[in-house]
């Protein structure tokens, strides 16, 4: 038993690596503990994780840790910064040190270096190289080595540098990639270099900033207060544009809150001085600024501006462009009569959305659950196969997922529209495909953001026409944009929305109850949502304990697994939020443990949090172009093996013959799936669906949220917890407003 928590120096020696992550450097070894101040009696071989610069078996290390318990792994130290590594000061352990760092030198090259050079031989080597060509080294190859010694020690001064800001190491890892060996430099001169540098920001920058005493209003922070503001309203508002009067007025609040300077320590900035810092912005061409329709003075990022008139553009020549028909009025005529006596009377609204789509170049059919829209959708397929045998039509998606339920739905083949368009994981600059069918319809169009949606409109043939499909009080794109929402209420492009809501859908308790939320309606209300057990497809279970509710959680997957002959493939339980003990971190775990516990077979601990075994459920996080997966597919994991000393797994995918085979760098994309969040749900859909319930999940919950959810379900909808907070979430009405001019522009351009 140790006492946990208290950070304590220590010493140690590398016996064994167990797991290492390339790219953040995290790796978990055991190791001697040679020395330590801890109060702890430590056995002389401890497990210890945590980030280092490199790590061989047998280097020496100092640096400090506090000990903690891992509910599977037991006790192990986890260092609070990155270790030094401690040169020998033995002739064999110099030898092993340089054979360890320096590529292309063997043991004899090793052992002559420090035989002639002695046990300052690194030293000697950092100040000049040719101390190497003196004992008979080419100079092309002590030069190398020379390079190697110094990269390996300017890279540890940088990272001690930056881990005395409480900054991971990997933060220096990226600095140091993009830098290179004037990194330390350069960071010192202008902290805010670092803004330039993928997956890292200001408030990275600012932390160093402060520390360095760099001014709180100074010209360089407030230029990039500015864009990481403008950024952070994109990626959390989804805002394509801002006012300049909303920036002006908030970015100070702004900076207190996510910068790294003590309020008590900020020089107030004049708005003078923020207004002339802008305009430098403008004149540089990092941003942009327009007027819109109310004389409001709104900001871009240039690439948006650039995105969204681009987008406005794109549909214009969408809507005016010459096509060559598809059918006459009088074959649609025909084909619904002689469809309507095969199958079943067209609602008048799905009647309308045939014609539309057909005669219109560009066209949106929209409706909530239970109307009919992939029934239209089909319709309107079958009567282009019908009229028409030779049209070629393209059924898109925006998700993997998505396009998946599209082919089931439809019989007929349907890609994402990443992969339609050949376009690479966001960022790709190849060429992109023209998509020249004659008919194309894109599912689930309220989940595509602006910069999709750009790419989509402006590789179009000019004479195919498109039919956008989708739900707008669904939860709106991740990305920047209310695409979907804007285009309809431009009132320029034909819509049809299915407003009736068929027989078997009004006997659902899911779908009617899915309405009744996104109308406000909760238990309380008299024609509010209400759950009638006895129906058998959709439950309510009261309970206000976070880990009862996990508790009746594994109980409820175990029922239907047991009683009803689920898989556990078919139950997605469902979570707005990934921390917390009902976020889906937590509920992956549990999950994970009950269905799918430690066995004899071999697993693979990515980190102290994550561990994968063989028939996990995983979902891909990231585009990954070498892979050729993309965010958000779901699979399983087949095996787990090593191959030339690193950890593989191999994960197979739906539709793909081969399994993917994933590197340990590759796994940081990997997450558990048997919990997803609501937001990664969009697109899909479950034979069973559970949601949790909790006064935790507050801040997240929210009425398009928990409509969003519910309406993945097919055919049992289970909730768990507090009734309280449940009509709180309905009651909830997220800001779904995003800005930007594509509605005034087309209304313009139209």
């Amino acid at each position: 038993m140790f006492k946990t928590g208290k950070q304590f120096t220590l010493e140690f020696e590398v016996k064994k690596i167990l797991h290492e992550n390339a790219e953040s450097r995290f790796y978990i070894i055991t190791a001697n503990i040679l020395n330590h101040d801890s109060e702890n009696q430590f056995p002389k071989e401890m497990r210890i994780q945590g980030n280092f610069n490199t790590v061989h078996k047998g280097d020496k290390f100092e640096g400090t840790g506090v000990v903690q318990l891992h509910k599977v792994y037991g006790y192990s130290i986890k260092l609070t910064a990155t270790p030094t590594a401690t040169i020998p000061q033995v002739k064999k352990g110099l030898i092993d040190f340089i054979k360890k760092r320096v590529s292309r030198v063997g043991m004899k090259t090793a052992k002559k270096i420090v035989d002639e050079l002695g046990l300052e031989a690194i030293s000697l080597i950092e100040k000049d190289y040719k101390v190497l060509v003196n004992i008979g080294l080419t100079e092309k190859r002590a030069k190398s080595i020379q390079n190697q010694l110094v990269e390996h020690k300017r890279f540890e001064e940088l990272a001690t540098f930056i881990q005395s800001f409480d900054l991971e190491s990997s933060v220096a890892i990226r600095i140091y990639e993009d830098l290179g060996d004037t990194s330390l430099v350069k960071v010192k001169g202008n902290p805010y270099v670092v803004c330039s540098i993928s997956k890292l920001d200001f408030t990275h920058a600012d932390k160093i900033a402060y520390a360095l005493g760099k001014p709180s209003d100074g010209v360089e922070r407030i230029k990039h207060a500015i864009m990481f503001y403008i950024e952070h309203r994109m990626q959390s508002k989804g805002d394509i544009c801002i006012f300049k009067d909303e920036l002006l007025n908030s970015l100070e609040e702004f900076i207190v809150r996510v910068g790294a300077y003590p309020k008590n320590q900020m020089i107030s900035v004049p708005i003078q001085k923020i207004d002339a810092i802008l305009q430098g912005l403008f004149t540089s061409g990092a941003l942009v600024t327009e007027e819109n329709n109310d004389g409001k003075v709104c900001i871009y990022r240039a690439d948006y501006h650039r995105i969204e008139n681009n987008i406005v553009s794109g549909l214009k020549e969408l809507v005016h462009s010459f096509k060559t028909p598809l059918c006459q009025r009088i074959q649609i005529d025909d084909f619904i009569q002689e469809y309507e006596k095969a199958y079943f009377p067209l609602a008048e609204k799905q009647a309308e959305a045939v014609y539309m789509a057909l005669l219109n170049g560009i066209s949106i059919l929209t409706g909530g659950p239970g109307t009919g829209k992939t029934q239209t959708t089909n319709t309107i397929v079958q009567c282009i196969k019908k009229v028409n045998p030779k049209a070629t039509i393209l059924l898109l998606a925006p998700t993997g997922k998505a396009s998946k339920r599209m082919t089931e739905l439809t019989n007929m083949d349907a890609s994402t529209i990443h992969r339609g368009l050949g376009l690479n994981s966001f960022g790709g600059t190849k060429e992109l495909n023209q998509l020249t069918s004659d008919f194309i319809v894109v599912d689930e169009f309220s989940m595509v953001d602006a910069y999709l949606a750009n790419k989509l409109v402006n590789n179009i043939g000019e004479n195919t026409r498109i039919l956008f499909v989708g739900d707008v009080d669904q939860l709106p794109s991740v990305g920047p944009g209310l695409i979907l929402r804007d285009l309809i209420n431009s009132g320029k492009i034909p819509v049809t929305k299915l407003d009736k809501v068929f027989r078997q859908a009004e006997n659902s308790q899911i779908v009617m109850n899915s309405y009744k939320v996104i109308n406000g309606k909760t238990t309380k209300d008299p024609d509010g949502i209400s759950f009638d057990h006895t129906k058998g497809d959709e439950y309510f279970i009261q309970e206000k304990n976070s880990l009862v509710i996990r508790k009746k959680i594994i109980d409820s997957i175990q029922r239907m697994i047991d009683k009803y002959n689920y898989k556990l493939d078919d139950i997605c339980l469902l979570s707005p939020m990934r921390i917390g003990d009902l976020g889906t971190d937590e509920l992956n775990r549990a999950i994970q443990l009950h269905f799918n516990p430690p066995n004899s077979s071999m697993d693979y601990q990515r980190d102290e949090f994550t561990t994968f075994r063989t028939g996990d459920k995983v979902i891909h996080t990231e585009n990954n172009k070498d892979l050729g997966v993309y965010n958000g597919e779901v699979g399983v994991v087949s095996s787990i093996y090593t191959y030339e000393g690193e950890f593989k797994v191999d994960v197979e995918y739906p539709d793909r013959e081969d399994p993917v085979a994933y590197s340990e760098k590759d796994m940081e994309q990997l997450q558990l799936a048997y919990a997803i969040t609501i937001h990664k749900s969009q697109g899909s859909e479950f034979p069973i669906v559970i949601m949790p319930f909790h006064e935790s999940q507050l801040s997240m919950s929210t009425r398009n949220l928990i409509y969003t959810g519910r309406t993945r379900a097919k055919k049992i909808l289970i909730s768990i917890g507090d009734e309280e907070t449940l009509n709180k979430g309905i009651l909830k009405v997220s800001d779904t407003n995003r800005n930007s001019r594509i509605k005034e522009k087309l209304q313009k351009e139209l």
